[in-house]
Order: C-alpha cells, then sequence, then structure tokens
C-alpha cells in the first residue's frame, strides 16, 4: 500500500498488476498509448519489467531462498510459502524450493546442486523433508 495525500491509500501492486494485464489487451481492456510510454520508460531504466516471469529464473529463484534464510534463519522454506515481490506480486518459492529438491540427483545442473550443497554444509539448508501430517510438523534429514 501506498499513501497519498489527504490520507488516502492505493494498493500499487495490484494498480501495476492491472497495468500490465492491459498492455497485454487482456479481457479487451488495453493501456492509452501515453501510460504505455510512461510505463517503458521505467522499463527501459530498469525500474520496472512488464513480465516478471521474466526474473524467475533459477538465480532469482535462489536469491529469494537466501533472503528467505536472512529473515528467518533458515532455507527449508515451507512448501506452501509464496514471497510477496515489492510490487505486490508473488511468487511460489515453497514450491520452488521442493522442486529443487526433487530434481537433486537427476535434473539440476552440477553448478545448481553445488550451490544448494553449500547451504547444506553451512547448516541453512536440508536436502530431504519429511513431515508428519498428524502432527502437522516437518523433519528435515540430510
Amino acid at each position: 500500500m501506498c499513501l497519498l495525500g489527504k490520507g488516502e491509500t492505493v494498493n500499487i501492486g495490484l494498480w501495476l498488476r492491472n497495468q500490465k494485464t492491459r498492455k497485454k489487451g487482456i479481457a479487451g481492456k488495453t493501456l492509452s498509448h501515453d501510460r504505455e510510454q510512461r510505463l517503458q520508460q521505467l522499463v527501459d531504466q530498469g525500474k520496472l519489467q512488464w513480465d516478471i516471469q521474466n526474473f524467475r529464473d533459477w538465480d532469482f529463484m535462489y536469491s529469494l531462498m537466501i533472503q528467505y534464510g536472512h529473515r528467518f534463519g533458515t532455507c527449508n522454506v515451507p512448501q506452501n510459502y509464496k514471497e510477496i515481490l515489492p510490487e505486490g506480486g508473488r511468487v511460489s518459492l515453497g514450491n520452488w524450493v521442493h522442486t529443487q529438491r526433487q530434481r537433486r540427483n537427476s535434473l539440476m545442473s552440477e553448478d545448481h546442486r553445488q550451490k544448494l550443497q553449500a547451504l547444506v554444509d553451512e547448516g541453512l539448508f536440508k536436502w530431504r523433508m519429511v513431515s508428519d501430517e498428524r502432527l502437522n510438523v516437518a523433519v528435515y534429514l540430510c
């Protein structure tokens, strides 16, 4: 939320999502040429991305996991955890971490495996997780 003059607030994340949706022309709504040009200036300056999916590569998600680790003292992100991005979008960080655990021995590059293993070696990440739904707890195994 952003606080405007006279005590008004606006959900800037929702507003930005609407602008991106209109740029794509979804549901027949489009951005005015003037507004698109003004937002494009922010894109050109590196202050905005039209498609946040461009950022959701492995390194971006890894950096979110590291930030999570700084905040919570562990990189063992719960599977249902969603990270809220500065512009209001949500990223399923927990699902991404779960997928990394599944890909460890087959689909993961050696570079990515080494980065995650370094976190294991520091005691910040566990490769395996077993949950006991009866107790609503998770146990992390090496």
